[in-house]
This record gives structure tokens, C-alpha cells and sequence, in this order.
């Protein structure tokens, strides 16, 4: 085998390895931040638990932030020929179940 043969034949072997172990080493580190647990640190104020009620002064400002003025609702009223109309869908017989819930068949 001549030399340059040699040389070539050489470089594909170590450039193959070298691929093998890349892939091996993405592997193993994508491997070892999937099995990791994840450590969170949760203070004691966000451990604490809620208070099971509200205050009246705390629905007060609940109310306030779900109130949507009338300005608010202007821009969002629809035209009579908007609305679209009831569909009526026709309403099937009733039929009886089997014990096991399937409708059965007459």
C-alpha cells in the first residue's frame, strides 16, 4: 500500500472515532440533564399557605379589577345583522340503554 493510501486510509479511521466519540460525549451529557432532578430553591413565604378567606376589602378589589366600564364595551358591540341567528338542531327519539350503557337496538 503506498504511502499516500496509507495516509488517507488513516485519517478516515481516526476521523471516524473522533465522530464516534462526539457523538458519544452529546450522549452522555444530553443522558446525564435528563436523569438530573431539578433543585428549585422555594423560600418559606412562598411555602406558606394560603389564608382560606377573603376579606371584604379583598373581593372589593377583585370586583374592581373584573369591572369592564361601558366605554370598554362600545368598542365590541356588534350591529343587528351581526349576531348570528339560533340554529335549531332536531332532537333524536329517546332510546333505551342496555345495562352495560349502549343504546340498544329495536
Amino acid at each position: 500500500m503506498p504511502s499516500s493510501e496509507r495516509l488517507k486510509r488513516q485519517l478516515l479511521e481516526f476521523g471516524i472515532l473522533t465522530l464516534i466519540t462526539v457523538i458519544a460525549w452529546i450522549g452522555y451529557g444530553v443522558y446525564s440533564v435528563l436523569t438530573q432532578p431539578v433543585r428549585t430553591n422555594v423560600s418559606n413565604e412562598e411555602l406558606r399557605p394560603l389564608p382560606p378567606l377573603l376579606t371584604t376589602d379583598q373581593v372589593g378589589i377583585l370586583r374592581n379589577r373584573l369591572s369592564v366600564g361601558d366605554d370598554v364595551l362600545e368598542q365590541f358591540s356588534l350591529s343587528p345583522s351581526e349576531i348570528p341567528s339560533p340554529v335549531t338542531l332536531p332532537i333524536p327519539p329517546p332510546t333505551s340503554a342496555s345495562p352495560s350503557g349502549l343504546p340498544s337496538t329495536p
